[in-house]
């Protein structure tokens, strides 16, 4: 790996554009750095996470109107009816 690239995975790009290397940011900083990038790790993971929630629900509710529709199909088939 070239020196180039090295110092290129430790530049931060802030909000307005501007770049800045991990390196020089004060400790504080580097500790809000990585805090904010734990946090977007963990809101990927959530939103991965709330995706298959969502899926799974529909699935469930699929079943369920699928169920019902063919409880409702056997009454009317039924003695009751005629």
């Amino acid at each position: 790996m070239s020196k180039e690239t090295k110092q290129d995975e430790f530049k931060i790009v802030l909000e307005d554009g501007k770049e800045v290397n991990f390196d020089d940011l004060q400790d504080e900083q580097k500790i809000m750095v990585n805090q904010i990038r734990d946090l977007d790790m963990q809101l990927g993971r959530l939103n991965f996470q709330a995706q298959q929630l969502q899926a799974a629900k529909n699935h469930f509710s699929t079943e369920l109107n699928s169920s019902l529709k063919e409880e409702k199909e056997k009454f009317k088939g039924s003695p009751k009816d005629a």
